[in-house]
C-alpha cells in the first residue's frame, strides 16, 4: 500500500514528505513526475529505480545505494539553509540524463561506472569520496569543485573548466575530450596517466605538479607557465605553444615530436631522452638544459637561441636552423647523421 500511496500522490502532483515514504519499496520503481520536500532517505537501496521528470526540494540521502537507478529530466533545488546532500552513497551504474542539478553535495560517495549526460551541475561540490569509471558528457559546469577525491579512470567531454575546481584530488587515468581551462593556477596536482584530447589551455599556471605519463596530444597551450613539475613520458604531439614557459621541470622521456612553437622557453630543464622530433620551434629559447640521448630529428628552429644546453649523444639527423644563435653547448658524441634513419628514409 504505501507504494501505491506514492505513486498516486505523484499522478496528482502532490507534494511527497517524509510520513508518505514509509516503508516504501523503491526496488524496480519507475517513478514518474513526482515531487519529494524535505524529505531524507536513509539507508535505502534503489535497485533499477527510475526516477522521470522528478523533482527534489532540500531533500538528503544518507547511507543510500543505487544500482542501474536512472534520473532522467529531473531537477534538484536548495535552499541557502540546507542543500540536498548525497552522504557515504554508493552509486553504481547509474546515470543521470538531461538533469538540472544545482546545489548538490556529494560528501564520502563512491561514484562508480555511472554517468552524468547533456545537463547542468551549478554550484555542486564532491568532496571526500570516489568517482571511478565514470563520465561526464557535455554537461553544462558552473562553480563545481571536486575536492579531496580519488578520480580514476574517467570521461569529462565538451566541458569549460573556468569555474570547475579540483582541489587535492589524486586524478589517473582521466580522459578529458575537447576540454577548455582558462585562467587556472594549479598547485601540487597529482594527475597521471591522463589524456587531454584536442583541448586548450589559456593563461594557465602549473606549480610543482606530479603530471607524468600525460598526454596532450593536438592541444594548444597559449600563454601558460610550467614550474617545478614533473612531466616525465609525457606525450605533447602535435601539441602547440604560444608564448608558454617550462622552468625547472623534469621532461625526461617526454615527446615532443610534431610540436608548433612560438614565442616559448624551456630553462634549467632535466629532458634526457626526449623526443623532438619534427618540430618547428619559431623565436624560441632553449636555456641550460639537460638533452642527452635526446632526439632532434628533422627539427626545425628559426630565430631561437640555446644556451648551455647538454646534448651529449644526442641525434640530430637532418636538423635544420635558420638564423638560430648558439652559445656554449656541450655536444659531445653528438650524431649530424643516424646511418639506420638515413638507410629507412632512402628505401622509403
Amino acid at each position: 500500500m504505501p507504494t501505491e500511496k506514492l505513486l498516486k500522490l505523484a499522478r496528482l502532483n502532490r507534494l511527497i514528505t517524509q510520513d508518505e515514504i514509509a516503508g516504501v519499496n523503491f526496488n524496480g520503481l519507475t517513478l514518474p513526475m513526482a515531487t519529494f520536500q524535505e524529505v531524507i532517505f536513509e539507508d535505502q537501496v534503489f535497485n533499477a529505480t527510475q526516477f522521470e521528470q522528478c523533482t527534489f526540494l532540500n531533500c538528503q540521502f544518507i547511507n543510500c545505494t543505487f544500482e542501474k537507478a536512472r534520473f532522467t529530466t529531473c531537477t534538484w533545488h536548495a535552499s541557502t539553509l540546507q542543500q540536498v546532500e548525497f552522504k557515504h552513497c554508493h552509486l553504481l551504474e547509474s546515470s543521470w540524463a538531461a538533469c538540472e542539478n544545482r546545489a548538490i553535495a556529494f560528501s564520502e560517495c563512491v561514484v562508480q561506472r555511472c554517468a552524468m549526460t547533456q545537463g547542468q551541475l551549478e554550484e555542486c561540490t564532491f568532496s571526500h569520496g570516489q568517482w571511478l569509471d565514470s563520465a561526464f558528457m557535455q554537461v553544462d559546469c558552473t562553480a563545481v569543485t571536486f575536492a579531496d577525491s580519488e578520480m580514476n579512470n574517467f570521461v569529462l567531454n565538451e566541458s569549460n573548466f573556468d569555474t570547475i575546481a579540483i582541489e587535492q584530488c589524486q586524478v589517473q587515468r582521466g580522459l578529458f575530450l575537447k576540454c577548455q581551462f582558462n585562467n587556472k593556477q594549479w598547485h601540487k596536482l597529482v594527475w597521471q596517466a591522463c589524456s587531454f584530447n584536442e583541448s586548450v589551455f589559456n593563461h594557465c599556471t602549473i606549480t610543482e605538479a606530479q603530471w607524468q605519463t600525460n598526454n596532450f596530444i593536438g592541444c594548444h597551450f597559449n600563454h601558460c607557465q610550467f614550474s617545478q613539475c614533473n612531466l616525465q613520458q609525457t606525450l605533447f604531439i602535435k601539441a602547440q605553444f604560444n608564448q608558454v614557459h617550462f622552468g625547472q621541470c623534469e621532461i625526461s622521456e617526454s615527446n615532443f615530436s610534431e610540436v608548433f612553437a612560438k614565442h616559448s622557453q624551456y630553462s634549467q630543464c632535466t629532458a634526457d631522452k626526449s623526443l623532438w622530433m619534427a618540430s618547428q620551434w619559431n623565436s624560441c629559447e632553449f636555456i641550460d638544459l639537460k638533452l642527452s640521448m635526446s632526439d632532434w630529428s628533422h627539427a626545425n628552429l628559426v630565430d631561437s637561441t640555446v644556451k648551455n644546453c647538454d646534448f651529449t649523444a644526442a641525434n640530430w639527423h637532418k636538423l635544420q636552423e635558420d638564423n638560430t644563435l648558439w652559445k656554449k653547448n656541450i655536444k659531445k658524441m653528438l650524431r649530424m647523421t643516424d646511418k639506420l634513419q638515413a638507410n629507412s628514409e632512402a628505401a622509403a
